[in-house]
């Protein structure tokens, strides 16, 4: 859970280079002191005509570096048999290349600590890499074995009918032509199987119907605990078929693994797929392999039956709010009825948090937020009705018209423990506008995009719905960008935000009572062991709607249903990323333009994360303070941005990026950038005043996201037991960055 106190970020701009990372996850860093101990030679004479790294290709600062994959070996002889193993994800500097060695060091200023076979380690030209994204509503990946046979695909009118069919093959268990992998069924949780997709190169193309989209190439890095869980599936198993592709042959792999290239067989299994044609889409398609039913579509998926939601509603409670109170309970209610008739109490779990505003400024509201509500501390309609009986709407007004909704998000995200639960559903209820995090009255200093962010984080989906009283006409426009931007939701491409005109109590109590019973059917298909796609519906459980507002709530509900349940199962069945060491696919599923295949991050420690903060603040803080003109803060929050894409190990040195004329070298070749590293001199020359103080208020709410980040212990992920806490790693979107 989260800390309520804020992190201790004491690295200082004048000192922050004794404080910055030596270039290698320094989870390494036993490793390096073993190597060192067992050959005398590390520090050899002979390593020091090696001053600075190799450039990367093309390039004259930018220097090459690896990643180090599961049981690599560093050794102080590219000869020896012997050396000492190296976590995974560790990064190292390339010194020379000696045939089918690397000498390579900890950081880049000739610290260097011995050889790495090329075998056990993929190119680290940049610290973007790739996450899948949940697969329930688009086609599955295929990961092809060389750029042509993907362009194939992407540039040819007939590609996407192409794809299905080499989808169908490789679903079926065969081969397919350059396929040599496949994305797992399920959706892939990095945080309980860790796992990379580092980019090595990208290349801008365009579908027929000129969407663009990037060719990527990647390679696969999977967490030793990962590989050995595919090891022991695969050993149960009988393996078919196999596609060529490169297998880590080398001695220099401390624990025998499956290999590096995987089956096509081997995928397919791991993802529990079945034997279909190809598939209408992906929804339908992943529904079936992951509910393994195979070509007996009447055996139930024992994983799923243990499906559990949590709906949490989060309500607005000032002064005009009691009608809209009343009719939640009473939907609630109801709900509780049908699922006792079922005997479904535990499964489905009902949470309510309430939200006012500063009580500073108004003492008689008695609260900013408050859990009335966890999920799992009702399990019956009376349990309910008792816990909830003293929510009602405030007895005084507040200081201004907008609410504190942010602050009651944010509460039932910290503060309820969702990883008990496979569906994770809040629903913010409310008339009124959201605090801006800048606003005094803020008590959470984080806004739309941050807290959309942080529910991403723990897989959870925000409805809003809106109630547009007469009384908030002025407030409506800018209530409504608010809450779509927090309820856009990456798996659908779409805001679950709905607006209730008028502020109607039925249409509102018709609304909440569809979206209550559509997220409720979800679970009685998953205790009958059936997944949300392609499963019949009771006739309990077909929702009856009467207006297009409503159909949209029932099917996004049953879209993301499916997309939660992959992820239940994902991480019940311990599903990992293929292993395969480089390939190509596309970022967005080549049938829908609009859904990416995959996601970009930026991989940090809390070293860097803490860099970041203290840098971006010191130069948001000299520029509103004036002591740097609006053009000099660009320049420098811009290489902050881009030496932070490139190598966070050397933020220290991006003062002097300016200054040094190479800004489009760290920003060239990058597909992805952040929202300051995006922009160039002249777009925010030509940005007026307003636009340029709302760019920087956007660069403050992400700092505080950052901080509020850096409290919480559980996201960052310890890939050595061994290793320090300010070791630990996290895959940072690359869209909370500055």
């Amino acid at each position: 859970m989260l800390s309520p106190q804020k992190p201790v970020l004491t690295t200082s701009w004048r000192h922050l280079t004794a404080t910055l990372l030596t270039g290698v996850t320094l989870a390494a860093a036993a490793a390096f002191a073993s190597v060192a101990q067992a050959a005398p030679n590390a520090t050899s004479s002979d390593w020091a005509q090696y001053q600075k790294p190799l450039l990367m290709e093309n390039k004259s600062t930018l220097y090459q570096r690896v990643l180090s994959t599961p049981g690599c070996l560093l050794k102080s002889d590219p000869s020896a048999r012997d050396g000492s193993e190296v976590p995974a994800f560790s990064q190292f500097y390339v010194y020379a290349d000696q045939g089918d060695s690397y000498l390579v060091g900890n950081n880049a200023t000739g610290n260097i600590v011995g050889y790495l076979k090329k075998d056990c380690s993929v190119p680290w030209k940049q610290q973007l890499a790739m996450l899948f994204t949940n697969p329930a509503n688009r086609m599955r990946a295929l990961i092809f074995d060389e750029e042509a046979a993907l362009d194939r695909i992407i540039d040819q009118d007939d590609g996407a009918d192409y794809y299905k069919q080499l989808y169908a093959q490789v679903e079926a268990g065969q081969s397919a032509a350059h396929v040599i992998s496949i994305e797992p069924a399920e959706y892939v949780d990095y945080q309980k199987q860790f796992y990379l997709l580092p980019i090595l190169n990208s290349v801008e193309s365009m579908f027929p119907d000129g969407s663009y989209v990037y060719k990527h190439e990647i390679a696969s890095i999977v967490s030793k605990d990962a590989q050995n869980v595919t090891t022991a599936l695969a050993s149960q198993k009988s393996a078919t078929t196999s596609t060529s592709g490169a297998t880590n042959s080398s001695s220099d792999v401390a624990t025998s693994t499956s290999g590096a290239a995987t089956s096509i067989s081997a995928a397919t299994q791991q993802g529990n797929a079945a034997s279909i044609t190809a598939p209408v889409n992906g929804a339908e398609a992943s529904a079936v392999a992951a509910n393994g039913q195979g070509d007996d579509k009447t055996q139930p998926n024992a994983a799923i039956v243990g499906f559990k939601s949590a709906i949490v509603f989060v309500i607005d409670a000032s002064i005009s709010m009691q009608p809209y109170i009343d009719r939640t309970k009473q939907a609630i209610n109801s709900i509780y009825k049908s699922i006792e008739a079922s005997n479904l109490n535990d499964s489905v779990q009902f949470g309510i948090v309430s939200f006012r505003a500063d009580t500073k400024k108004v003492p008689g509201l008695e609260y900013t937020a408050k859990m009335y509500l966890r999920p799992g501390e009702a399990h019956n309609a009376a349990e309910f009705n008792a816990k909830v009986e003293q929510l009602e709407q405030a007895k005084v007004s507040s200081a201004q018209f907008d609410e504190d909704s942010y602050a009651g998000i944010a509460m039932a995200l910290r503060d309820i423990n969702w990883n008990e639960y496979g569906g994770r559903y809040i629903v913010l209820i409310t008339d009124a506008g959201a605090i801006d995090a800048d606003d005094t009255q803020s008590s959470t200093g984080l806004d739309a995009n941050a807290l959309r962010l942080e529910a991403e984080y723990h897989g959870a989906a925000i409805y809003t719905l809106h109630l547009l009283t007469n009384a908030g006409k002025k407030n409506h426009s800018h209530a409504q960008e608010q809450y779509e931007e927090l309820s856009f939701n990456r798996i659908l491409g779409k805001s679950l935000y709905y607006g209730v005109n008028a502020g109607s109590v039925q249409e509102f109590g018709n609304m909440v009572d569809v979206l209550a019973k559509s997220l409720t059917s979800q679970v009685r298909l998953a205790a009958a062991g059936e997944l949300s796609a392609g499963s019949a519906l009771a006739a309990q459980d077909v929702v009856e709607t009467t207006t297009k507002t409503q159909e949209a709530i029932v099917s996004d509900s049953r879209k993301l249903g499916l997309a939660m349940q992959l992820a239940y199962l994902g991480r019940v069945k311990g599903t990992q990323s293929p292993e395969f060491m480089q390939g190509w696919l596309s970022e967005r599923d080549v049938v829908d333009h609009n859904q990416m295949v995959c996601t970009p991050i930026v991989l940090v420690n809390r070293n860097q994360l803490s860099d970041l903060y203290t840098l971006v603040k010191g130069v948001l803080e000299a520029g509103i303070a004036g002591q740097l003109s609006s053009d000099d803060m660009f320049a420098q929050l811009q290489a902050l941005a881009a030496q932070m894409g490139r190598d966070p190990n050397l933020l220290s040195e991006s003062q002097s990026i300016r200054d040094m004329g190479i800004m489009s070298e760290l920003l060239d070749d990058l597909p992805y950038k952040s929202r300051i590293a995006a922009l160039t001199p002249d777009d925010w020359y030509n940005l007026g005043s307003q636009e340029q103080e709302n760019m920087v208020r956007g660069l403050e709410n992400a700092l505080n996201y950052l901080q509020y980040c850096s409290s919480d212990s559980d996201r960052f992920i310890k890939l050595n037991e061994e290793a320090d806490a300010s070791e630990e790693v996290y895959p940072i979107p690359l869209d909370a960055l500055p």
